[in-house]
């Protein structure tokens, strides 16, 4: 017989090690990734069987604001919105440690339980999550059981490079135009660095700063949020990557791993050069970094995968296409992922969704001021 237990509160090393045990698990589902701010907050979900052993995991984010970032003159009316409901994520899970199918069915069917007493406890509007692309179980049985509890689902891919190549094969696998934009950067003597002081953080925040003057949005935790960052690079979990052309900097690549698996969750340029190639550089620096590292996996993340309505392939490829066809030049190997979710409240949702347009349609606005370029 199985049984959860929810909690704001954990042993962290208790929850790390059992993570472990799995090879799916990624830092996203890590306590210290998880942590606690004025925007939101992480609960952790374990399921255990009728000896405690700990049998699943699922480590989710309560959102109790709608932005992180958000424009000035905007951010009281999105506090206000914030009041209506919330809303809660995951993502790289549930974690289910079976490989036995009926066992896996049976805790995959505790996990809906509890989501259910999470919806009902945090007041969410809706509940939604991202399955770990490494996981090898997900088939259309376990599918069905989202859908079969209320889960709409969408289907993703991503970019996966194996880190048991050599360096040399996986450079041969990048596209042709990527190896000489890369070979290029040197040429130019664009300088990757590896942060390890906070002078250097100083730098990587600076950018930070200016990338988001770029989407007309601010953030009020600079000071927070790099001593946030400085802990995760002291313990291990993160590294910071910045390219310099002429002593400046030009662009900023974070990775977080853990379980020997890394992946990239923010780049940044100035935009100062629309021809730079800092984005580039840093990318494949990553790379090697992750196989010189002992990782087995550098996960270069994608996007939705391509609609089955062809009706809808021109909005698809306004919004993701550039970016899918950027990413594939880089050579991995293309896997599906898939995001779950349930809406709860569906006239709130509503209602919430009406109410940001203005916060939408000002960030639009800020935006399409900047011609981007995917050179990173």
């Amino acid at each position: 017989m199985y049984h959860f237990e929810i909690s704001e509160k954990i042993d962290t090393k208790k929850w790390i090690n059992n993570l472990l045990k799995n090879d799916y698990s990624t830092f996203y589902q890590n306590p210290e990734y998880l942590k606690k701010d004025s925007t939101r907050f992480p609960i952790f979900i374990y399921v255990y069987d009728e000896n405690k052993s700990v049998k699943g995991q699922l480590a989710l984010t309560v959102l109790i604001q709608q932005s992180t970032y958000s424009t000035t003159k905007l951010k009281k009316y999105m506090n206000f919105i914030s009041k209506i409901g919330n809303r809660a994520s995951w993502v790289s899970g549930p974690i289910i440690h079976s490989n036995n199918e009926s066992e896996k069915n049976k805790i995959l069917d505790v996990f809906f339980q509890a989501m259910e007493k999470v919806i009902e406890k945090y007041n969410l509007i809706i509940l939604d999550g991202y399955s770990a692309p490494q996981n090898p179980n997900i088939d259309q049985a376990y599918l069905k059981k989202f859908q079969s509890n209320g889960f709409k689902i969408e289907e993703f891919v991503t970019f996966v490079f194996d880190m048991n190549k050599t360096v040399e094969e996986l450079f041969r696998n990048v596209q042709k135009y990527m190896r000489v934009n890369v070979n290029r950067a040197k040429k130019r003597g664009i300088n990757v660095i590896e942060i390890k002081s906070k002078n250097q953080l100083n730098d990587y925040y600076n950018l930070e700063k200016k990338w988001i003057s770029t989407k007309g949005i601010t953030t009020e935790e600079y000071e927070y949020n790099l001593e946030k960052d400085w802990e995760k690079i002291d313990t291990g979990n993160e590294k910071i990557f910045l390219a310099y052309q002429n002593e400046e900097v030009i662009s900023g690549l974070k990775i977080n791993y853990f379980n020997k698996i890394a992946s990239p969750v923010r780049v940044l340029s100035t935009y100062s050069n629309l021809t730079s190639l800092g984005g580039p550089a840093l990318t494949w620096h990553a790379i090697e970094w992750s196989k010189k590292s002992g990782m087995k996996i550098y996960d270069l993340t994608g996007g939705e995968a391509p609609p089955k309505n062809k009706n809808k392939i021109f909005a698809y490829e306004e919004k993701w296409g550039s970016l899918l066809k950027y990413k594939r030049k880089w050579g991995g190997n293309e896997q599906s992922y898939f995001h779950f979710i349930k809406v709860r409240k569906s006239f709130k949702y509503k209602i919430i969704r009406l109410l940001s347009k203005p916060d939408q349609i000002y960030r639009n606005h800020k935006h399409s001021k900047i011609k981007l370029h995917i050179k990173n």
